[in-house]
């Protein structure tokens, strides 16, 4: 087990849950410093340090990114709740809803979390909080092609920013571990973990609905991620949420007319479509882009 840290005292691990729409995580205990990723509402934490009164350094239970979080923007909570907000809780599938207290209004974003939800509320903190929006328990999400486009239409626009996951600011390795979240995977936090999941599909002929797309950029040699529409098009995050074409070269920009990035692997976590599955490929991505290079990948 790990341990909380504060100057010389030790402790044993505690655990928090957020209690904010979204907050933070830093990469130091600044709030200049870069923000690594985010935590929504419900979502869970380990402690493993405190920097004073202001500053803690947690460990997200979701996909284990280590940061610092503002200590007033957390609630801590005991081992036991810990565990049963891990088993229990509903996803939150609405955009724009709003949780209800007799006193406030708490607004939480696609994805949140409604820690110990009965199907009308849940109490936290003392708080007792109503959902009257759509929330989906993990044991009935599926992996539906259909739903993800669903939810790729919801976040469409949403504006880019590093670290962000949510349609206020989202950046791409959290545009694609929110909408898998929904469809039923814990996915990893940035591109270089996630290229590491799911299977590989060998041929551009042969990519199907919901097929991650890791691109490499031309200048930095660093990974880009996407998922495969149809018709040859590529749902990502370049300046805000946004549809492209890809081809076996790479990501093309439809509005300036020019390649961004050169397509390096295609990953499938979706069940598999016949229909895809018969077709004859033509010529792999290693065949076409990258005869002889060795690949390098960047975190």
């Amino acid at each position: 087990m790990l341990e909380i840290r504060s100057g010389r005292k030790y402790a044993l691990m505690s655990y928090a849950i957020c209690p904010l729409s979204v907050i933070p995580i830093r990469s130091s205990a600044s709030d200049r410093s870069e923000q690594l990723s985010q935590l929504l509402f419900g979502e869970l934490m380990q402690i493993v340090e405190f920097k004073g009164k202001a500053w803690v350094k947690v460990q997200t239970s979701i996909d284990q990114v280590e940061g610092w979080v503002r200590t007033a923007q957390i609630h801590l909570i005991g081992e036991a709740e810990y565990k049963r907000y891990q088993e229990e809780f509903a996803f939150n599938f609405e955009l724009k809803e709003s949780l209800r207290t007799p006193d406030f209004f708490q607004p939480i974003t696609l994805g949140a979390r409604l820690p110990a939800f009965d199907g009308m509320g849940f109490v936290l903190g003392g708080d007792a909080y109503t959902f009257s929006g759509r929330a989906v328990f993990p044991r009935d999400l599926r992996a539906d092609p259909n739903l993800l486009k669903q939810l790729v239409v919801q976040l469409m626009n949403a504006p880019f920013q590093h670290g962000g996951r949510t349609h206020l600011g989202i950046d791409g390795s959290g545009f694609v571990q929110l909408i898998y979240s929904l469809l039923g995977y814990k996915l990893p936090r940035r591109p270089l973990e996630q290229l590491l999941w799911g299977r590989m599909v060998p041929f551009v002929q042969q990519v199907q609905l919901g097929d991650l797309l890791f691109f490499e950029g031309f200048q930095n040699h660093r990974f880009y991620v996407g998922i495969a529409l149809e018709d040859g098009q590529v749902v990502h995050v370049h300046d805000r949420v946004r549809i492209d074409l890809f081809d076996h070269f790479g990501l093309f920009d439809t509005e300036r007319g020019n390649y961004l990035y050169r397509l390096r692997l295609i990953k499938r976590l979706l069940p598999d479509c016949s229909e895809q599955a018969n077709r004859e490929p033509e010529s792999s991505i290693e065949e076409e882009t990258s005869r002889g290079k060795q690949l390098r990948v960047f975190s």
